[in-house]
């Protein structure tokens, strides 16, 4: 997963990213600590620890936040079976997915 080829996206692009990405987090408690990150490969640190955190602690609500992601259960398998970190594999995944949303309304919007 490549977060790099889009670290040109506008910034109104990336507070939406990131407003989503609390959204379906909220139920384990997520918040991000800058009020702005200038592309998604800065948001990945925070995501990370926080999902790791929370596989420890739970679990459960760690999976119903990823349902609230609309992550398939084929993706999350995908990121858990992929070579590297398991949380920054998730966590990629969520942003990408979180992206890929946000992306969507704002390209049906401009229509």
């Amino acid at each position: 997963m490549n977060l790099d080829a889009l670290q040109n996206a506008p910034q109104s692009l990336m507070d939406a990213v990131q407003f989503q990405i609390e959204k379906d987090l909220s139920l384990i408690g997520f918040e991000f600590q800058k009020a702005q990150y200038p592309h998604l490969a800065a948001m990945l640190p925070e995501l990370v620890l926080v999902i790791e955190k929370a596989q420890q602690e739970r679990p459960g609500l760690l999976l119903k936040a990823v349902v609230r992601v609309d992550l398939s259960q084929s993706q999350w398998q995908k990121a858990r079976n992929m070579k590297g970190e398991l949380a920054e594999n998730q966590a990629k995944a969520i942003l990408l997915r979180c992206f890929q949303k946000v992306y969507s309304r704002k390209s049906r919007g401009a229509q």
